[in-house]
C-alpha cells in the first residue's frame, strides 16, 4: 500500500531536479542579456521604445509638457518621451546649489525614415523663476540629407562655471527640447530618451590633474603622451567585437585593436574605461575591395560622448580617398576635475572619470544604396597612468596597470564566445544532475526490494 506513494514522491523529485537542471542550461543565455549597469528608474517592455533604428531604449515614461507651467519633474534617471516636428517639450528639475548636473535627450528616428538638412534638436536649461535666467544651451542637427541616425545633445548645470551666480542657486530648473525642423515636409514623430544625472561637490574647488590642469590639444595632439598603457594590435590580429546600438547596450572594449561591421546609416557605440589622469585616443579604419554592394570611399564618422552624453570631439572621413580605405582619429583631454570651468565644450566635458562612448557611423546619404555591411578596425589607446582621485598631485590608483577589459564585473553583456561555453558548460551540468538522478533512483528501488513493503512507514 505505501509503494505507490513513494514512487509518487520520487517522481515528484525527479520533476524538481529535472526543472532545476533546465534552469540551469538556460541561466547563462538569459544573464547574457542583461544590460548594463544604468542608474534608470524603469525599463518598460513597450512603447517608444522599440520603433526607432534598433536603438536599445531603457527608461520611464513621462509626458513633456507643452510649456514650463506643465513640466513633469525628473530626477536622476532615464526617461521615455516622444516629440513632433516643430514641438517642444518641457521638464521640471529640483537642483542643490553645489552639484553639477547633466542633462541629455536622444532622439531616434523610425528606421527608413528620411530627414533632411538641418532636422535636429535643441535643448535649453534655465531657471523657473519670473526672470527665466538661461543657464545652457546645447544643439544637435543632421548635416545633410541622409538616412535617419540618431542625435544626442545634453546640457550641464555647474557650479562656478558661469559669470553669474544665478545658475548656482538652489531652486527649480527647466529643461525645454525643441525639434527643429529642417527643409523638408513633416515628418513623423521622434521617439526620445532623456537622461539626467549628478555629481556632488568637493571641498577643493581647485582640484585638477597633477600639472594643474591639461592642455585642450593634449588629447588630439599625435605623439608627446605620458606613460601608460597604448592600444596597439593584439599579436597583429584585430579582436572581434559587435559594437551596441545606442548608450545603454553599448559595447565595452579596452586599449587594443577591434574589428566590427557598421551597416549604411547606422551607428555603432562602444564603451571606454577612462580614469583621473588618463585620456583617450582612437582611429577608426575602414576599407576593403569596392564592388557591387559596396560603394567605393564610404564616408566614416566617429564621435566621443562623455559619461553625461555630451559630445566631447567627433571626426569625419574625407569624400574620397586613393587607397579605398578610410582613416579618422580623434580623442580626449587628460581626465580632470578643474576641466569642468574650461570654456571650450570638448574640455568641460571631459571632468569626471568613468565610461565615455566611441560612437562609429557609415554615412551613406538619404537612400543608401547597400544593404552590405562595411568593415572597421578601431584601434583604442589610454594613455596616462590612471590616478587615485582628482585632486593635486594625486597617487597612481591601485593596480591600474590591470587591463580594463572584464565585461562580466563592469555589468557588460558576456562576449558571444564566452556566452557559447557559459551555455555548453550549464547543459553538461545538467545532464550530469539528470544522470545522477537516475541512478539515485535505481539505488533506491534496489534498495527497496530488500528491505520489503513496510520501509516508507
Amino acid at each position: 500500500m505505501h509503494r505507490p506513494r513513494r514512487r509518487a514522491g520520487t517522481t515528484a523529485v525527479l520533476g524538481v531536479l529535472l526543472a532545476g537542471a533546465a534552469l540551469a542550461a538556460t541561466g547563462p543565455a538569459r544573464a547574457s542579456g542583461a544590460a548594463p549597469h544604468t542608474p534608470v528608474r524603469a525599463a518598460p517592455a513597450s512603447g517608444p521604445a522599440v520603433t526607432g533604428h534598433a536603438y536599445r531604449f531603457v527608461g520611464e515614461k513621462v509626458a513633456g509638457g507643452g510649456r514650463g507651467s506643465q513640466a513633469p519633474e525628473i530626477g536622476p534617471g532615464q526617461y521615455l518621451d516622444t516629440i513632433g516636428p516643430g514641438e517642444t517639450r518641457w521638464y521640471a528639475a529640483e537642483l542643490d546649489a553645489s552639484s553639477a548636473a547633466d542633462l541629455s535627450a536622444t532622439a531616434v528616428p523610425r528606421p527608413g525614415s528620411a530627414v533632411a538638412s538641418g532636422d535636429g534638436l535643441d535643448l535649453r536649461l534655465r531657471r523657473a523663476d519670473e526672470y527665466a535666467y538661461t543657464c545652457g544651451t546645447a544643439a544637435a542637427r543632421f548635416g545633410r540629407d541622409e538616412s535617419a541616425g540618431l542625435l544626442t545633445a545634453a546640457v550641464s548645470r555647474i557650479p562656478g562655471a558661469g559669470d553669474s551666480p544665478t545658475c548656482d542657486r538652489k531652486g527649480r530648473y527647466l529643461l525645454s527640447v525643441t525639434r527643429v525642423a529642417g527643409h523638408g515636409p513633416a515628418r513623423d514623430r521622434w521617439p526620445l530618451e532623456l537622461r539626467m544625472g549628478t555629481e556632488g561637490a568637493r571641498q577643493d574647488r581647485a582640484a585638477s590633474g597633477p600639472d594643474g590642469g591639461p592642455l585642450p590639444e593634449d588629447g588630439l595632439r599625435p605623439g608627446g603622451s605620458r606613460s601608460g598603457r597604448a592600444g596597439g594590435p593584439r599579436g597583429g590580429t584585430a579582436v572581434p567585437t559587435g559594437g551596441g546600438s545606442g548608450f545603454n547596450d553599448a559595447r565595452r572594449i579596452g586599449p587594443g585593436e577591434w574589428r566590427d561591421e557598421v551597416l549604411p546609416a547606422r551607428t555603432r557605440f562602444y564603451r571606454i574605461r577612462l580614469g583621473w589622469g588618463q585620456r583617450l585616443r582612437y582611429t577608426v579604419e575602414s576599407g576593403g575591395p569596392a564592388g557591387p554592394d559596396r560603394p567605393a570611399s564610404p564616408r566614416v564618422r566617429a564621435s566621443v560622448y562623455s559619461p553625461g552624453r555630451a559630445r566631447v570631439s567627433g571626426a569625419r572621413g574625407p569624400e574620397a580617398q586613393p587607397d579605398d580605405r578610410v582613416l579618422v582619429a580623434g580623442g580626449t583631454v587628460p581626465v580632470a576635475w578643474a576641466n569642468r570651468w574650461d570654456e571650450q565644450r570638448s574640455v568641460a566635458s571631459v571632468r569626471s572619470s568613468g565610461d565615455y562612448y566611441l560612437a562609429v557611423s557609415w554615412e551613406s546619404g538619404a537612400k543608401p544604396r547597400t544593404s552590405a555591411a562595411l568593415p572597421v578596425v578601431l584601434r583604442v589607446s589610454v594613455l596616462g597612468e590612471e590616478l587615485a582621485g582628482p585632486q593635486q598631485r594625486a597617487p597612481a590608483a591601485a593596480g591600474s596597470d590591470a587591463p580594463e577589459t572584464d565585461s562580466a564585473k563592469a555589468g557588460d553583456t558576456v562576449p558571444s564566445a564566452g556566452r557559447g561555453f557559459m551555455i555548453v558548460a550549464a547543459a553538461l551540468g545538467a545532464a550530469g544532475l539528470v544522470l545522477a538522478t537516475f541512478a539515485a533512483l535505481a539505488a533506491l528501488r534496489q534498495r527497496s526490494a530488500y528491505e520489503g513493503p513496510g520501509v516508507g512507514r
